[in-house]
Protein backbone atom coordinates (compact mmCIF):
# COMPACT_ATOMS: atom_id res chain seq x y z
CA UNK A 1 0.00 0.00 0.00
CA UNK A 2 1.22 3.00 -0.87
CA UNK A 3 0.75 6.52 0.32
CA UNK A 4 -1.52 8.68 -1.72
CA UNK A 5 -0.70 11.94 -2.43
CA UNK A 6 -3.16 13.42 -4.18
CA UNK A 7 -1.28 12.93 -7.96
CA UNK A 8 -0.90 10.53 -10.89
CA UNK A 9 2.22 8.91 -10.01
CA UNK A 10 3.30 7.10 -6.21
CA UNK A 11 5.55 8.79 -5.18
CA UNK A 12 8.90 7.32 -3.91
CA UNK A 13 8.89 8.54 -0.33
CA UNK A 14 11.31 7.74 2.31
CA UNK A 15 10.47 6.39 5.46
CA UNK A 16 10.63 8.54 7.76
CA UNK A 17 8.52 10.91 5.76
CA UNK A 18 5.87 8.56 6.23
CA UNK A 19 4.38 9.23 9.48
CA UNK A 20 2.65 12.58 9.67
CA UNK A 21 0.11 11.28 12.15
CA UNK A 22 2.31 9.62 14.35
CA UNK A 23 1.89 10.38 18.03
CA UNK A 24 3.11 8.87 21.51
CA UNK A 25 -0.28 7.46 21.89
CA UNK A 26 -0.28 5.76 17.84
CA UNK A 27 3.53 5.55 17.99
CA UNK A 28 3.29 3.47 14.52
CA UNK A 29 0.24 4.57 12.71
CA UNK A 30 1.10 1.94 9.82
CA UNK A 31 1.36 -1.02 11.94
CA UNK A 32 -2.24 -1.87 10.90
CA UNK A 33 -1.80 -0.88 7.51
CA UNK A 34 0.56 -3.30 7.14
CA UNK A 35 -1.38 -5.96 8.69
CA UNK A 36 -4.17 -6.21 6.40
CA UNK A 37 -1.80 -6.79 3.80
CA UNK A 38 -0.32 -9.74 5.63
CA UNK A 39 -3.54 -11.21 6.34
CA UNK A 40 -3.85 -11.34 2.66
CA UNK A 41 -0.64 -12.74 2.15
CA UNK A 42 -1.01 -15.35 5.26
CA UNK A 43 1.42 -13.89 6.73
CA UNK A 44 1.93 -12.79 10.47
CA UNK A 45 0.04 -13.19 13.81
CA UNK A 46 -2.07 -10.39 14.95
CA UNK A 47 -3.10 -9.33 18.01
CA UNK A 48 -7.06 -9.21 18.77
CA UNK A 49 -7.46 -5.55 18.42
CA UNK A 50 -5.73 -6.14 14.92
CA UNK A 51 -8.11 -8.69 13.98
CA UNK A 52 -10.89 -6.94 14.79
CA UNK A 53 -9.48 -4.31 12.72
CA UNK A 54 -8.66 -6.23 9.91
CA UNK A 55 -11.86 -7.78 9.86
CA UNK A 56 -13.68 -5.06 9.35
CA UNK A 57 -11.22 -3.65 6.32
CA UNK A 58 -11.76 -7.59 4.87
CA UNK A 59 -15.52 -6.89 5.26
CA UNK A 60 -15.55 -3.28 3.35
CA UNK A 61 -13.00 -4.33 0.54
CA UNK A 62 -15.28 -7.48 0.11
CA UNK A 63 -18.21 -5.10 -0.37
CA UNK A 64 -15.83 -3.44 -2.84
CA UNK A 65 -15.43 -6.46 -4.93
CA UNK A 66 -18.98 -7.35 -4.87
CA UNK A 67 -19.51 -4.26 -6.51
CA UNK A 68 -16.75 -4.44 -8.43
CA UNK A 69 -17.63 -7.91 -9.73
CA UNK A 70 -20.27 -6.20 -12.17
CA UNK A 71 -17.79 -4.65 -14.62
CA UNK A 72 -14.56 -7.02 -14.44
CA UNK A 73 -15.30 -7.88 -17.60
CA UNK A 74 -14.72 -4.76 -19.41
CA UNK A 75 -10.75 -3.19 -19.95
CA UNK A 76 -10.89 -0.60 -17.99
CA UNK A 77 -11.97 -2.15 -15.42
CA UNK A 78 -8.94 -1.25 -12.86
CA UNK A 79 -9.87 2.32 -13.82
CA UNK A 80 -13.13 2.28 -12.47
CA UNK A 81 -12.51 0.56 -9.38
CA UNK A 82 -9.91 3.16 -8.39
CA UNK A 83 -12.54 5.46 -6.60
CA UNK A 84 -14.81 2.69 -4.93
CA UNK A 85 -12.04 1.53 -3.35
CA UNK A 86 -10.94 4.81 -1.88
CA UNK A 87 -14.42 5.51 -0.89
CA UNK A 88 -14.25 2.13 1.50
CA UNK A 89 -10.76 2.04 2.33
CA UNK A 90 -9.36 4.72 5.22
CA UNK A 91 -8.63 8.20 3.39
CA UNK A 92 -5.50 9.22 1.87
CA UNK A 93 -4.49 5.14 0.77
CA UNK A 94 -4.69 3.19 -2.00
CA UNK A 95 -3.82 -0.16 -3.94
CA UNK A 96 -2.52 0.08 -6.93
CA UNK A 97 -3.82 -1.13 -9.81
CA UNK A 98 -1.32 -3.96 -10.56
CA UNK A 99 -2.24 -5.56 -6.76
CA UNK A 100 -6.30 -5.31 -8.32
CA UNK A 101 -6.42 -8.65 -10.03
CA UNK A 102 -4.70 -10.58 -7.41
CA UNK A 103 -6.19 -9.11 -3.97
CA UNK A 104 -9.72 -9.65 -6.10
CA UNK A 105 -9.12 -13.05 -5.97
CA UNK A 106 -8.14 -13.24 -2.47
CA UNK A 107 -11.08 -11.28 -0.72
CA UNK A 108 -13.33 -12.82 -3.07
CA UNK A 109 -12.25 -16.53 -2.27
CA UNK A 110 -12.38 -15.36 1.50
CA UNK A 111 -16.06 -14.12 1.14
CA UNK A 112 -16.85 -17.79 -0.62
CA UNK A 113 -15.27 -19.75 2.52
CA UNK A 114 -16.81 -17.35 5.11
CA UNK A 115 -20.38 -16.76 3.25
CA UNK A 116 -20.85 -20.28 1.38
CA UNK A 117 -23.13 -21.67 4.37
CA UNK A 118 -25.53 -18.68 3.44
CA UNK A 119 -25.48 -18.72 -0.75
CA UNK A 120 -27.66 -20.69 -2.66
CA UNK A 121 -25.75 -22.84 -5.57
CA UNK A 122 -26.55 -20.60 -8.02
CA UNK A 123 -24.57 -17.94 -5.65
CA UNK A 124 -21.58 -19.73 -5.50
CA UNK A 125 -21.33 -21.10 -9.04
CA UNK A 126 -21.37 -17.18 -10.02
CA UNK A 127 -18.92 -16.22 -7.57
CA UNK A 128 -16.60 -19.39 -8.61
CA UNK A 129 -16.65 -18.18 -12.21
CA UNK A 130 -16.24 -14.52 -11.36
CA UNK A 131 -12.85 -15.28 -9.78
CA UNK A 132 -11.79 -17.72 -12.47
CA UNK A 133 -12.60 -14.53 -15.15
CA UNK A 134 -10.49 -12.39 -13.60
CA UNK A 135 -8.20 -14.72 -14.22
CA UNK A 136 -9.04 -15.39 -17.72
CA UNK A 137 -9.54 -11.72 -18.58
CA UNK A 138 -6.22 -10.21 -17.51
CA UNK A 139 -3.95 -8.38 -20.68
CA UNK A 140 -1.50 -10.61 -21.31
CA UNK A 141 0.99 -11.97 -19.78
CA UNK A 142 -1.04 -13.44 -17.05
CA UNK A 143 1.07 -13.37 -13.56
CA UNK A 144 1.10 -17.26 -12.98
CA UNK A 145 1.82 -16.70 -9.40
CA UNK A 146 -1.33 -15.20 -9.16
CA UNK A 147 -3.36 -17.70 -11.31
CA UNK A 148 -2.08 -20.91 -9.40
CA UNK A 149 -3.37 -18.82 -6.01
CA UNK A 150 -6.79 -18.44 -6.91
CA UNK A 151 -6.79 -21.83 -8.81
CA UNK A 152 -5.40 -23.40 -5.41
CA UNK A 153 -7.97 -22.05 -3.36
CA UNK A 154 -10.92 -23.08 -5.74
CA UNK A 155 -9.89 -26.35 -5.84
CA UNK A 156 -9.52 -26.55 -1.83
CA UNK A 157 -13.45 -24.59 -1.39
CA UNK A 158 -14.60 -26.75 -4.26
CA UNK A 159 -13.69 -29.96 -2.40
CA UNK A 160 -11.20 -31.77 -5.16
CA UNK A 161 -9.38 -33.45 -2.63
CA UNK A 162 -12.51 -33.51 0.47
CA UNK A 163 -15.38 -35.58 0.71
CA UNK A 164 -17.77 -32.84 1.34
CA UNK A 165 -18.28 -31.34 -2.35
CA UNK A 166 -19.52 -27.94 -2.13
CA UNK A 167 -21.28 -28.24 -4.79
CA UNK A 168 -24.64 -30.75 -4.99
CA UNK A 169 -24.80 -30.20 -9.12
CA UNK A 170 -22.04 -32.01 -10.68
CA UNK A 171 -23.21 -30.22 -13.70
CA UNK A 172 -22.14 -26.86 -12.16
CA UNK A 173 -19.16 -28.08 -10.50
CA UNK A 174 -17.82 -29.16 -14.07
CA UNK A 175 -18.07 -26.23 -15.12
CA UNK A 176 -16.30 -24.55 -12.97
CA UNK A 177 -13.38 -26.79 -12.96
CA UNK A 178 -13.76 -26.66 -16.97
CA UNK A 179 -13.42 -22.62 -16.57
CA UNK A 180 -10.21 -23.14 -14.09
CA UNK A 181 -8.55 -25.86 -16.22
CA UNK A 182 -8.61 -23.43 -19.71
CA UNK A 183 -7.02 -20.57 -17.26
CA UNK A 184 -4.45 -22.79 -16.45
CA UNK A 185 -3.83 -24.46 -20.13
CA UNK A 186 -3.64 -20.94 -21.05
CA UNK A 187 -0.38 -20.11 -18.98
CA UNK A 188 3.46 -20.47 -20.37
CA UNK A 189 5.35 -21.50 -17.81
CA UNK A 190 8.73 -20.20 -19.44
CA UNK A 191 7.71 -17.02 -20.39
CA UNK A 192 10.27 -14.50 -19.03
CA UNK A 193 7.77 -12.07 -18.70
CA UNK A 194 5.62 -14.10 -16.15
CA UNK A 195 8.53 -13.77 -13.62
CA UNK A 196 10.29 -10.42 -13.50
CA UNK A 197 9.25 -9.14 -10.31
CA UNK A 198 9.75 -11.15 -6.80
CA UNK A 199 8.36 -10.75 -3.33
CA UNK A 200 10.93 -8.77 -1.73
CA UNK A 201 9.57 -10.01 2.37
CA UNK A 202 10.37 -13.55 0.38
CA UNK A 203 13.64 -12.70 -0.83
CA UNK A 204 14.85 -11.04 2.25
CA UNK A 205 13.95 -14.32 4.37
CA UNK A 206 16.03 -16.81 1.66
CA UNK A 207 18.58 -14.07 1.84
CA UNK A 208 18.55 -14.64 5.83
CA UNK A 209 18.67 -18.35 5.93
CA UNK A 210 18.70 -18.07 10.07
CA UNK A 211 21.31 -15.39 10.38
CA UNK A 212 21.49 -11.59 9.53
CA UNK A 213 20.77 -10.26 6.51
CA UNK A 214 23.73 -10.06 3.58
CA UNK A 215 23.04 -7.58 0.85
CA UNK A 216 26.54 -8.35 -0.36
CA UNK A 217 26.06 -9.16 -4.19
CA UNK A 218 29.35 -8.68 -5.15
CA UNK A 219 31.41 -12.32 -6.77
CA UNK A 220 32.43 -14.27 -3.97
CA UNK A 221 30.06 -13.22 -1.22
CA UNK A 222 27.76 -16.16 0.46
CA UNK A 223 24.43 -14.94 -1.00
CA UNK A 224 26.17 -15.37 -5.14
CA UNK A 225 27.95 -18.82 -4.03
CA UNK A 226 25.16 -20.15 -2.58
CA UNK A 227 23.28 -19.30 -5.84
CA UNK A 228 25.88 -20.50 -7.96
CA UNK A 229 25.93 -24.07 -6.06
CA UNK A 230 22.56 -24.21 -6.32
CA UNK A 231 23.27 -24.37 -10.12
CA UNK A 232 26.26 -26.80 -10.31
CA UNK A 233 25.24 -30.45 -11.87
CA UNK A 234 23.41 -32.85 -8.97
CA UNK A 235 22.52 -29.56 -7.08
CA UNK A 236 19.18 -30.03 -5.39
CA UNK A 237 18.50 -26.48 -6.14
CA UNK A 238 14.81 -27.36 -6.18
CA UNK A 239 14.95 -28.05 -2.14
CA UNK A 240 14.38 -24.43 -1.25
CA UNK A 241 11.54 -24.33 -2.51
CA UNK A 242 10.18 -26.60 -0.02
CA UNK A 243 11.05 -23.61 2.46
CA UNK A 244 7.98 -22.41 4.19
CA UNK A 245 9.79 -19.23 4.85
CA UNK A 246 10.07 -18.75 1.20
CA UNK A 247 7.15 -17.06 -0.30
CA UNK A 248 6.96 -15.64 -4.18
CA UNK A 249 4.32 -13.41 -5.06
CA UNK A 250 4.41 -12.60 -9.17
CA UNK A 251 3.07 -9.82 -11.10
CA UNK A 252 3.78 -8.77 -14.26
CA UNK A 253 6.64 -6.86 -15.37
CA UNK A 254 4.03 -4.70 -17.41
CA UNK A 255 1.70 -3.68 -14.74
CA UNK A 256 4.34 -2.05 -12.39
CA UNK A 257 3.66 1.48 -12.14
CA UNK A 258 6.82 2.87 -10.61
CA UNK A 259 10.27 2.46 -9.80
CA UNK A 260 11.59 0.71 -6.75
CA UNK A 261 15.06 1.39 -4.96
CA UNK A 262 16.17 -0.85 -2.43
CA UNK A 263 16.63 0.77 0.85
CA UNK A 264 12.75 2.56 0.19
CA UNK A 265 11.94 -0.63 0.30
CA UNK A 266 14.19 -2.69 3.19
CA UNK A 267 13.31 0.57 5.11
CA UNK A 268 9.97 0.67 4.69
CA UNK A 269 6.99 -0.90 6.72
CA UNK A 270 5.74 -2.55 3.70
CA UNK A 271 8.37 -4.73 2.79
CA UNK A 272 6.61 -7.06 1.03
CA UNK A 273 6.07 -5.16 -1.62
CA UNK A 274 7.14 -5.61 -5.15
CA UNK A 275 10.86 -5.34 -6.66
CA UNK A 276 12.54 -5.52 -9.45
CA UNK A 277 14.42 -8.85 -9.56
CA UNK A 278 17.00 -6.74 -11.41
CA UNK A 279 17.12 -3.88 -8.85
CA UNK A 280 18.23 -6.79 -6.22
CA UNK A 281 20.26 -9.50 -8.09
CA UNK A 282 22.33 -7.30 -10.14
CA UNK A 283 25.47 -9.74 -10.23
CA UNK A 284 26.42 -11.01 -13.75
CA UNK A 285 23.41 -13.09 -14.60
CA UNK A 286 22.32 -14.21 -11.13
CA UNK A 287 18.77 -11.99 -11.70
CA UNK A 288 18.38 -14.33 -14.96
CA UNK A 289 19.00 -17.56 -13.39
CA UNK A 290 17.79 -17.52 -10.15
CA UNK A 291 14.58 -16.89 -11.79
CA UNK A 292 14.21 -19.25 -14.57
CA UNK A 293 16.07 -22.02 -13.11
CA UNK A 294 13.93 -22.04 -9.42
CA UNK A 295 10.36 -20.68 -10.28
CA UNK A 296 9.92 -22.17 -13.99
CA UNK A 297 10.79 -25.77 -11.81
CA UNK A 298 8.13 -24.88 -9.29
CA UNK A 299 5.20 -23.50 -10.73
CA UNK A 300 5.41 -26.27 -13.84
CA UNK A 301 5.30 -28.58 -11.29
CA UNK A 302 2.28 -26.79 -9.37
CA UNK A 303 0.55 -25.87 -12.76
CA UNK A 304 0.80 -29.41 -13.34
CA UNK A 305 -0.36 -30.84 -9.81
CA UNK A 306 -3.39 -28.22 -10.36
CA UNK A 307 -4.40 -29.88 -13.82
CA UNK A 308 -4.30 -33.24 -12.48
CA UNK A 309 -6.46 -32.30 -9.56
CA UNK A 310 -8.66 -30.96 -12.25
CA UNK A 311 -8.43 -33.45 -14.76
CA UNK A 312 -9.74 -36.42 -11.86
CA UNK A 313 -12.26 -34.42 -10.46
CA UNK A 314 -13.55 -33.95 -14.20
CA UNK A 315 -13.16 -37.83 -15.02
CA UNK A 316 -14.87 -38.50 -11.55
CA UNK A 317 -17.83 -36.17 -12.67
CA UNK A 318 -18.14 -37.92 -16.20
CA UNK A 319 -17.41 -41.78 -15.36
CA UNK A 320 -18.51 -41.98 -11.58
CA UNK A 321 -14.72 -43.63 -11.05
CA UNK A 322 -12.42 -42.39 -8.89
CA UNK A 323 -9.43 -41.55 -10.82
CA UNK A 324 -6.11 -42.50 -9.90
CA UNK A 325 -3.66 -40.57 -8.20
CA UNK A 326 -0.98 -39.99 -9.95
CA UNK A 327 0.43 -36.67 -8.16
CA UNK A 328 3.40 -39.05 -6.79
CA UNK A 329 4.74 -38.54 -10.32
CA UNK A 330 5.62 -34.99 -10.54
CA UNK A 331 8.49 -35.06 -8.09
CA UNK A 332 10.47 -37.27 -10.22
CA UNK A 333 10.18 -35.36 -13.32
CA UNK A 334 11.76 -32.45 -11.61
CA UNK A 335 15.33 -32.09 -13.66
CA UNK A 336 18.23 -32.39 -11.26
CA UNK A 337 20.33 -30.24 -13.20
CA UNK A 338 19.57 -26.98 -15.42
CA UNK A 339 19.64 -28.81 -19.07
CA UNK A 340 20.50 -27.33 -22.12
CA UNK A 341 17.85 -27.82 -24.70
CA UNK A 342 20.25 -27.62 -27.72
CA UNK A 343 21.89 -30.31 -26.50
CA UNK A 344 20.33 -32.20 -23.55
CA UNK A 345 23.74 -31.76 -21.73
CA UNK A 346 23.51 -30.52 -18.11
CA UNK A 347 24.56 -26.66 -18.54
CA UNK A 348 27.48 -25.02 -16.50
CA UNK A 349 26.99 -21.93 -14.84
CA UNK A 350 30.22 -19.66 -15.75
CA UNK A 351 30.89 -15.86 -14.26
CA UNK A 352 32.88 -15.21 -16.63
CA UNK A 353 30.60 -15.87 -19.33
CA UNK A 354 29.33 -12.43 -20.27
CA UNK A 355 26.19 -13.21 -21.48
CA UNK A 356 24.26 -16.38 -21.32
CA UNK A 357 22.35 -17.74 -24.65
CA UNK A 358 18.38 -16.69 -25.46
CA UNK A 359 16.33 -19.48 -26.62
CA UNK A 360 13.82 -18.40 -29.21
CA UNK A 361 13.14 -14.81 -28.58
CA UNK A 362 9.86 -14.05 -29.86
CA UNK A 363 7.26 -11.02 -30.50
CA UNK A 364 6.59 -11.00 -26.23
CA UNK A 365 10.01 -11.41 -25.74
CA UNK A 366 13.00 -8.47 -25.94
CA UNK A 367 15.88 -11.16 -27.17
CA UNK A 368 17.61 -10.87 -24.09
CA UNK A 369 15.57 -13.13 -22.09
CA UNK A 370 16.46 -16.24 -21.17
CA UNK A 371 13.74 -18.97 -21.51
CA UNK A 372 14.43 -22.01 -19.59
CA UNK A 373 11.66 -24.38 -18.11
CA UNK A 374 11.23 -28.37 -17.31
CA UNK A 375 8.73 -28.58 -20.39
CA UNK A 376 11.29 -27.36 -23.19
CA UNK A 377 14.65 -27.97 -21.33
CA UNK A 378 14.68 -31.89 -20.75
CA UNK A 379 13.45 -34.42 -21.73
CA UNK A 380 11.70 -36.34 -18.63
CA UNK A 381 9.10 -34.20 -18.08
CA UNK A 382 6.02 -34.91 -20.07
CA UNK A 383 2.95 -32.74 -20.90
CA UNK A 384 0.34 -32.93 -18.51
CA UNK A 385 -2.26 -34.16 -21.31
CA UNK A 386 -0.31 -37.34 -21.72
CA UNK A 387 0.37 -38.17 -17.76
CA UNK A 388 -3.58 -38.13 -17.94
CA UNK A 389 -3.96 -40.30 -20.99
CA UNK A 390 -0.74 -42.78 -19.64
Amino acid sequence: LLKWKGREDALKIPVREWTPDQTKENPNPYRVQRSYLDLLQGGVELTEDELQVAEDYLRSTSEYFRAWRRFVNQPEYELMATPILQEVTQPGYIIPNFLFPQLAAKVMALDLEMNASEMDEEDRFALCMDIVKIGKNRPPPVSIGYLLELATKLIGFIAIQTETPSFQDPILLKKVLTELSEATMSVHVSSMRDFQVMDVLGTMRFAKRGGDFDFDFTPGSPLVDYFHQLLQPEAPYFEMLRDPEVRFYLYAYDDLPFDVELEWIIDSPFRSSVLRLEEFFCVENLTYWGEVVLRSVYFETALNLTRLQIANRIHELETGEKAKDMSHLVPNLLPSVPVDPFTDEPFLWDASRENFYSVGPDEMDDGNSIRYSPTNGSKSVGDVSVWIKE
